[in-house]
């Protein structure tokens, strides 16, 4: 109480000096003294109504009233129970929900791809005539975009839904893969650990059964 005593009594001081300059400042204008104080007074507006707001912008009235504000909640949360478990429910879903969310907005939209020069990479498609929609490019269009355009460095197609089983002494078991073709890797501006990428000559069907492991999958099973 002796703290907030003093905080409150400095405050009215502070405000008596800026009044008392502007004061002076009046006076200084050729007013009357009666005329300067009253002059002072509408400028700075009620001297209550000032301290107030002084005590109210101080961060110890601001976790004060958190405080009280959270023991007033906690009050009310003992007392309907089945109110409170439904509202820390609801609470943690949206939570879970938006988290979700901004994760998958994060890495898809926000996050850099983790490639060279991820903002020169573009996605090429073809469209439907029939309904207008984007649609699969064949390996000929391809292959003909590669050989005609002049406007890219390097064109590699890729297929994403590819999930062989992988066989052998453990148990069978799917996993996520690509099909790409071989300029993906001089497209992407990487190489294998170990190894090396595909060749042209094994896009053809017969010659086509190589596959790049990724390091997981070599780790874990070879």
């Amino acid at each position: 109480m002796r703290w907030f005593g003093r905080r409150d009594r400095d405050s009215r001081e502070e405000l008596e000096a800026h009044i008392q300059m502007e004061v002076q400042e009046n006076l200084a204008r050729g007013m009357p003294p009666d005329e300067a104080r009253w002059a002072a007074m509408r400028t700075f507006g009620n001297p209550l109504t000032v301290r107030e707001n002084l005590a109210n912008a101080r961060p110890l009235h601001f976790w004060q009233t958190l405080q009280r504000d959270i023991g007033y909640g906690a009050r009310l949360m003992g007392r309907s129970p089945g109110l409170t478990a439904t509202v820390v429910f609801t609470l943690a879903l949206g939570i879970g929900a938006n988290a979700t969310i901004f994760s998958v907005v994060n890495a898809v939209l926000l996050r850099s791809l983790p490639f060279p020069h991820p903002e020169q990479l573009v996605l090429l498609w073809g469209t439907s005539d029939a309904f207008g929609q984007r649609s699969q490019i064949s390996f000929t269009d391809m292959a003909d975009w590669r050989n005609e355009t002049k406007s890219f460095g390097e064109i590699a197609a890729f297929q994403s839904w590819w999930n062989p089983t992988l066989a052998g002494d453990n148990r069978p078991e799917h996993v996520a893969g690509l099909q790409v073709s071989d300029g993906y890797f001089r497209l992407m501006q990487t190489s294998p650990l170990l190894g090396r990428v595909f060749l042209p000559e094994e896009q053809t069907t017969g010659r086509n059964r190589v596959v790049i492991l990724t390091y997981g999958l070599w780790r874990d099973r070879f």
